[in-house]
């Protein structure tokens, strides 16, 4: 019984040593984990277009939340048949959120600068075809780059993990 308390206290205090470095290494860094959140909204975006027949929009407000949702401006033609009514039109789908550290430099969305302060949201439109509004994003974390930007052509997003080509804009 002493030797079973033993290896119980060791194991105990081996387990209490480890935690933090795994609580650690578990938990994302605030710029990887604001590129995760962009490319899985655009593949959820997308998704939803190709699989319901209807526009779907990832949208990006001031406060940094970003959600994928039916496009507003087809809620009115959503059709039953395909899973869907008005009301499914607002709902959001897919919920994130930017952590504060981050910084955009950069977001735009059919060549068009959102980060003015006029404006509250940006909406890329992703179409049942598999295209998609042309977007790009850029994060700054410190020192630290990354971009994002979709080919238009296939509604598919890509990163850019090399600052001097977006810095030259």
């Amino acid at each position: 019984m002493i030797e079973v308390m033993i290896v119980l206290g060791i194991i105990a205090m081996l387990m209490a040593w480890g935690l933090p470095a795994f609580v650690t290494a578990v938990q994302k860094k605030p710029l990887p984990q604001a590129v995760s959140d962009i490319m899985d909204g655009c593949k959820e975006a997308r998704a939803l277009a190709i699989m319901s027949g209807v526009p779907a929009e990832l949208v990006i407000n001031a406060e940094g939340e970003i959600s994928v949702q039916k496009s507003q401006a087809t809620s009115a033609q959503v059709d039953p048949a395909l899973g869907g009514d008005e009301s499914d039109a607002s709902k959001a789908l897919f919920h994130a959120r930017l952590d504060e550290s981050i910084a955009l430099e950069a977001l735009d969305v059919n060549l068009r600068d959102m980060l003015g302060p006029d404006i509250s949201e940006a909406r890329v439109k992703f179409y049942p075809n598999g295209t998609s509004d042309e977007f790009n994003i850029v994060f700054r974390v410190d020192d630290q780059w990354r971009q994002v930007k979709l080919d238009i052509v296939t509604g598919l997003a890509e990163v850019e993990t090399d600052p001097m080509k977006f810095m030259k804009r």
